[in-house]
């Protein structure tokens, strides 16, 4: 019996690839996409294909414990411990979250192969020759269904083949190239950290700083020496920092030359304890299949890290140093603990005796990924604090609520009315619905089934630095016109002109309701992770209750009722009354007094 050819498509460019084959060669090939992107290309240029089913209910949340499981097996192994230490410090623990993501893929991967070996008894698998060597893209936007399938098939009796190209394309990366530009700011910078002695340091990404201003104003008026120490900072966001004549620096600033041959020393001799024992590591013992491949899905992992991702970490290290030994502040404040970029800092200043506090940036349903190692959080209400308790078994002394500084600009306002006529609806959503290859599936049916004459405009926000332009594409938004990608103007605009928001587990899905307008929370993955429903507010589990819902509030049968959305604002804000920046500061010198 002939074996299938089963081509899969994880991605745009492995869809592109497959159809400019010829005709011919494209009927050797069952082709399978693995994610949304993927099949929406490959529709758009008329390629037959399939796309997988969903995963059964309950199977991310599987993934979930899992790859936390896994990940901290990884941090506790002693082996791996020794090989992955820099200046006599154990540097894998700071990977923990960056774990989390990358086998949060793989284990999805994994189970999309085991979907396809079930639906295809005898097959091959074909993939895309590529030149990126175990490189792995950003966890964030990608299926890697086609990147572990060599691994995959070598456990399961499934032969791989590989077709290639003239091109095999790069995962794109940000980096600055302008010297002249980067040599400015250095000696800007230089003049800035000489100039200040402070006694908070910030470390937070551009777009936080930018949202914190309040913060910076409030410590200024107290005249608390500060300085912040920014990363991802474009040059768009260093003009917005002078103007607002704010103290802060570049974080690359802080290392010169000296410090980068260091740091190619470490990791030169990192590289080479790894490439020791990579081919025998095992994460796991036995014979079992599946000990088996958890085992070379590990040692990719690692390879990713060591190679691709473990610099920047090193060089955080030297920078972590050389601020704290220099500066002598006593307050370190972040605002996005455990990520690897702030890790760094916080167990640096934990050593140091410098207090370590994280602010709260927004509402957080994932658990795993926001176990903060600082020693305080600022959190924004009464629910929050329960949540940290019950999820992360945090006390209530490293708890403190102060409100959201992020949300200073906002009050809340009379509940909105909602028009009979010219209905605009806006979906906002999550990042973890995005990537799944369902979601989009589940839009086409709700547009099909609310598709009336009252309806003007259907305006799709995703997730910050999220692209779904060619999954909407499948969506029928060609012959459902009234869609619109509502991407490029700021999210209070498209809030203003909608009569209805239908979010997901997302902290945008909160502007509206502090905001007036009725709210509907689409519990995508059933799992309940905002408190919609606990505070009897609208919210909807299916595609069925969802149109319903959404044809209520057409129709005027529906409203929100106001007692309920001022208690869960209250639960979850605490004070939404412009001061949240103030009483964070009044906090802080508390500790400085």
């Amino acid at each position: 019996m002939t074996k299938t050819n089963v081509y899969i498509a994880s991605s745009e460019e492995e869809a592109s690839f497959i159809s400019s084959l010829p005709k011919k060669t494209k009927r050797k090939y069952k082709i399978i996409a693995t994610s949304y992107d993927a099949k929406a290309l490959l529709d758009k240029l008329n390629v037959d294909s399939e796309i997988l089913d969903p995963l059964k209910n309950g199977t991310a949340e599987k993934f979930i414990k899992n790859s936390l499981n896994i990940s901290l097996a990884l941090i506790n192994d002693r082996q791996l411990d020794n090989i992955f230490s820099v200046n006599n410090s154990s540097i894998l623990p700071l990977f923990l979250n960056r774990f989390q993501y990358y086998l949060l893929k793989i284990l999805n991967a994994d189970e999309n192969l085991n979907l396809i070996a079930r639906k295809n008894q005898r097959f091959n698998i074909v993939v895309k020759k590529t030149t990126r060597n175990g490189h792995l893209p950003p966890p964030v936007h990608h299926d890697f269904t086609s990147l572990i399938a060599p691994i995959w098939a070598s456990f399961n009796d499934v032969k791989i083949k590989t077709i290639s190209s003239k091109t095999h394309g790069a995962w794109t990366e940000r980096s600055s190239k302008n010297k002249v530009l980067h040599f400015f700011i250095r000696f800007y910078d230089q003049i800035t950290i000489m100039k200040i002695s402070p006694k908070i340091i910030f470390v937070i990404p551009s777009d936080h700083a930018i949202q914190l201003v309040k913060i910076f104003k409030e410590l200024e008026k107290s005249k608390v020496p500060y300085l912040a120490i920014i990363h991802n900072l474009t040059v768009y966001d260093w003009l917005k920092l002078k103007i607002s004549k704010i103290n802060f620096v570049n974080r690359d600033s802080f290392t010169d030359d000296a410090d980068k041959r260091k740091i190619d020393s470490a990791l030169n001799n990192l590289q080479i304890r790894w490439n020791k024992v990579k081919k025998n590591f095992k994460l796991f013992n036995g014979d079992k299949k599946q000990n088996l491949l958890l085992n070379d899905y590990a040692k990719l992992l690692l390879n990713q890290i060591v190679h691709y991702e473990m610099r920047s970490v090193i060089n955080d290290m030297f920078i972590a140093r050389h601020i704290l030994n220099i500066n002598y502040p006593r307050i370190l404040i972040t605002t996005t603990d455990p990520d690897p970029k702030v890790l760094t800092f916080i167990k640096y200043a934990n050593s140091k005796h410098v207090k370590s506090i994280t602010i709260q940036h927004g509402a957080y349903v994932q658990p795993s990924v926001v176990d903060f190692q600082s020693q305080t959080a600022l959190i924004w209400g009464q629910y929050f604090k329960n949540w940290f308790i019950e999820n992360l078994k945090k006390g209530g002394k490293e708890l403190v609520i102060t409100g959201s500084p992020f949300f200073d600009n906002l009050r809340i306002k009379k509940a909105v009315k909602t028009r009979n006529e010219k209905f605009v609806l806006l979906f906002l959503l999550s990042s973890e619905a995005t990537e799944s290859v369902y979601l989009f599936e589940e839009l086409k049916n709700i547009f099909r089934k609310i598709n009336s004459k009252e309806i003007e405009k259907v305006n799709i926000r995703p997730h910050p630095w999220q692209s779904i332009e060619e999954s909407m594409l499948a969506v029928d938004k060609k012959s459902y016109s009234k869609i619109n990608i509502a991407a490029k103007k700021n999210l209070l605009e498209y809030i203003e002109e909608c009569d209805l928001v239908v979010t997901m587990n997302t902290t945008a899905g909160l502007v509206p309701l502090i905001l007036g307008k009725p709210v509907i929370y689409w519990d995508f993955n059933k799992s309940e992770k905002l408190p919609f429903k606990k505070y009897s507010l609208p919210n909807a589990t299916s595609q069925r209750e969802l149109v319903d819902l959404i044809k209520k509030f057409m129709s005027g049968s529906s409203r929100i009722s106001e007692e309920a959305r001022k208690e869960i604002l209250k639960s979850i804000f605490y004070k939404l009354d412009g001061k949240s920046s103030k009483r964070t500061v009044n906090y802080l010198k508390t500790l400085l007094d």
